[in-house]
Parts: C-alpha cells; sequence; structure tokens
C-alpha cells in the first residue's frame, strides 16, 4: 500500500499498525517548497521513529530505503531543522554521480551480513547492480563521525570522479536497510535503454526482494483493511495512489 507524506500522522499510524514493514522509494523532492519538504521529513521520521520503537520492544519492524529514501534513512537521527540543512545546503551530502550498471565492492561488514548471505559471490563480483543518482554519501573521515555509530557500511562504490561513496548500509541496532543503487529498476523498468536487464543483474535483484520480504514476515502486525493490499494498484497507478 503507498503512503502518502502528506497524510496526517493518525492515518500513517493506523497503516502502519496493519503492514509488516516500508520500502522507502527513489526519486526526488521539492527542495524550494519548504513546507511540504520538511512535511516529507517529518512522515519520514515519524515512521523511522514508529519501527524503531516496535523494534526496542522486541517487535520486528524492517525498513528498506533506496536511492533518496537511502539518502534521507542514514540522516533520520538527526533533528528536522539538521535534515533539512544538510540536503537543502550539501553540509554532509555531496554530488557524487553515477548513472549505469555497475559492480559493488564488498566490505568486510558485507561479507558477513546476513543482507548478502543468499547471494552467491561470482555474481556479486562482476556487474550486477544500476545506478541512477546525482547525490552520495562519501566515505571520508571527515563525515564518518555521525554516521560510523549508527550504521555497518556493507558496500561502496565510486563515482564518475573516483569518489569513493556509501551504496548499501545496514543499522546496526535495526532491521533497517538502504541501497544507493535501483534494484527494483531491473524488472521492471523497460524505457531506459541503460538499465541491464540480463541474468546476473536479476538473479541479484530478485534476491533482494526476497531478503526484504523474509524480513517483513518476522513482523506480526496483522491487515484488517483489505483496501491495503497491493492487489488494489497497478503498476504506474499514480492516482490511485492519490485517490486513496
Amino acid at each position: 500500500s503507498p503512503i502518502l507524506f502528506t497524510w496526517n500522522n493518525e492515518k500513517i499510524l493506523s497503516t502502519l499498525n496493519q503492514v509488516n514493514g516500508v520500502l522507502f522509494p527513489g526519486g526526488n523532492v521539492d527542495y524550494s517548497k519548504k513546507n511540504d519538504y520538511m512535511k516529507y521529513i517529518k512522515s519520514f521520521q515519524f515512521i523511522f521513529n514508529y519501527a524503531k520503537n516496535r523494534n526496542n520492544r522486541k517487535g520486528y519492524f524492517p525498513l528498506w530505503g533506496t536511492c533518496l529514501g537511502f539518502q534521507f534513512l542514514i540522516t533520520m537521527n538527526l533533528s528536522l531543522e539538521e535534515i533539512y540543512k544538510n540536503f537543502r545546503h550539501n553540509l554532509f551530502i555531496k554530488y557524487i554521480r553515477n548513472k549505469g550498471a555497475n559492480k559493488l565492492h564488498l566490505t568486510n561488514k558485507g561479507k558477513n551480513s546476513k543482507f548478502f548471505s543468499s547471494i552467491n559471490n561470482s555474481l556479486l563480483n562482476k556487474k550486477s547492480v544500476y545506478m541512477n543518482h546525482k547525490n552520495g554519501y562519501p566515505i571520508l573521515k571527515t563525515n564518518e563521525c555521525w554516521y560510523k555509530k549508527y550504521l555497518d557500511i556493507l558496500t561502496y562504490n565510486y563515482d564518475i570522479h573516483k569518489i569513493k561513496y556509501i551504496s548499501t548500509f545496514k543499522y546496526k541496532k535495526y532491521p533497517f536497510y538502504g541501497v544507493q543503487y535501483h534494484p527494483e529498476k531491473i524488472m521492471f523498468e523497460w524505457l531506459d535503454p541503460l538499465i541491464p536487464h540480463s541474468q546476473n543483474f536479476i538473479d541479484v535483484s530478485k534476491k533482494m526482494s526476497e531478503f526484504f520480504v523474509k524480513e517483513c514476515k518476522k513482523s506480526n502486525n496483522i491487515l484488517k483493511d483489505k483496501k491495503l493490499l497491493i492487489s488494489y494498484y497497478h503498476l504506474y497507478s499514480r492516482s490511485e495512489a492519490y485517490s486513496i
């Protein structure tokens, strides 16, 4: 089910109590409209705090961030104003551009992470993911202080200017995962000729989606409103999403 950032907290909470996890997709946020932008951050942080509380109370509620979702998920322990300034004025985020097929460079944490445990190393040792981003988080001594406490970096990559940046992370304490790349585009988007669709990419994307589904199955939330089922929505069903 879609969760719109324009919803009030009561409606978001009602949905969260009936789903088993949340995926924050890629895309863009209009930074020029501060009220809308701040509402997006507030809604994101509301979901983040809900998931933290559920896990702290020995429940289970996973989160996944892709591209834009990845970038915001990293910052969620900051205050709302800090998050706004970091993105608006690029205090922590730099222009890191990458588009096209890439391989992932596993860290030691990544090699031992359950995130990649079902993916054969032969798949990861060659190009297996699709990048499409203009921003990212460089791996530097000067900025690791604000994420090292919370995150394990599982993979890194290099952008077109050879800047080393985070491409996969997991929160140390929680089942929260972030990927700078786009596993979903491999199997579901065909208009962009740069998106690869060969078997290696498909295999990795499937394994990642299966991993998150398994994580969600650990949640004991129960669906009550059947209109939240994904079968009520079609791919690219933006009008249906806006009408709920």
